[in-house]
C-alpha cells in the first residue's frame, strides 16, 4: 500500500495490500496498493500535537490503563477493538463520533487501525486515518508524553559507563575519565 500525504508525497508501506473477502468487504493481505487512510508516525504526531485530531487507542482497556499517550491532555480516548468483527467496531465508532470527526486510529500494529479508517472513509468520515506502525511504532519513536526517543546508548564518560552497567573494566573507565579518552597516556600495557 502507498500512503499519500500533502507534506511528503507517497510513502510505501511494505507487505500490505487491500483486497476483498468472500462478502466483498475490504481486508488486508500481502502486496501493495494506495490508501489515503494511512499516515506515517511523524505525520500523525504533527496532527495530534496540533490538537486537530483525536488519538483513538484501539488496544484493550487493560493495556490502555497500564500505559497510553498522555499529551496533549484530553486528546486520547480508548475504544477497544476486541476479537469481534470490524463491522461491530466501526459501528461503535459511528455511534461515538460524528462524520466530521478528525481521528487517528491506533491499534497495536497499525493494520486494524488502517482497515477501520478505510471503512470509515467509505462511510463519509474523511478526517480519519490509521497510523502506520500502530502503538508499537509510536512507542519505538516517542514516549507516552510525546518526546522523541533517542536511539542507541550514549555514554559521555568512563564513570557514566560504569554507572550504566555496560560492564566496562573499572581501570579502563577511570583511565578514560582521567585522561579525557586518551587511554594510551596512562595504561602501562599501552606504553612503549
Amino acid at each position: 500500500m502507498q500512503v499519500t500525504s500533502a507534506r511528503s508525497g507517497p510513502v510505501r508501506v511494505p507487505g500490505v495490500r487491500r483486497r476483498t473477502n468472500i462478502r466483498g468487504r475490504a481486508c488486508q493481505s500481502q502486496a501493495s496498493q494506495t490508501s489515503d487512510a494511512a499516515l506515517e508516525l511523524d505525520q500523525a504526531k504533527e496532527l495530534f500535537e496540533a490538537k486537530s485530531h483525536l488519538f483513538v487507542d484501539m488496544r484493550s482497556t487493560k493495556a490502555y490503563e497500564y500505559e497510553h499517550v498522555t499529551k496533549p491532555v484530553k486528546m486520547t480516548v480508548n475504544v477497544p477493538f476486541t476479537q469481534g468483527s470490524m463491522e461491530e467496531f466501526v459501528g461503535e465508532l459511528k455511534v461515538r463520533f460524528r462524520p466530521g470527526a478528525k481521528l487517528l486510529l491506533v491499534d497495536e500494529t497499525g493494520e486494524d487501525g488502517i482497515q477501520a479508517a478505510e471503512v470509515l472513509r467509505e462511510a463519509g468520515y474523511v478526517g480519519v486515518y490509521g497510523v502506520v506502525g500502530g502503538y508499537t511504532g509510536w512507542l519505538k519513536n516517542y514516549t507516552t508524553t510525546g518526546r522523541r526517543r533517542i536511539q542507541g546508548k550514549f555514554v559521555s564518560t568512563g564513570k557514566e559507563a560504569l554507572k550504566s552497567g555496560l560492564g566496562l573494566d573499572p581501570a579502563v573507565a577511570s583511565t578514560y575519565e582521567e585522561n579525557h579518552g586518551k587511554v594510551d597516556l596512562s595504561l602501562p600495557s599501552n606504553r612503549g
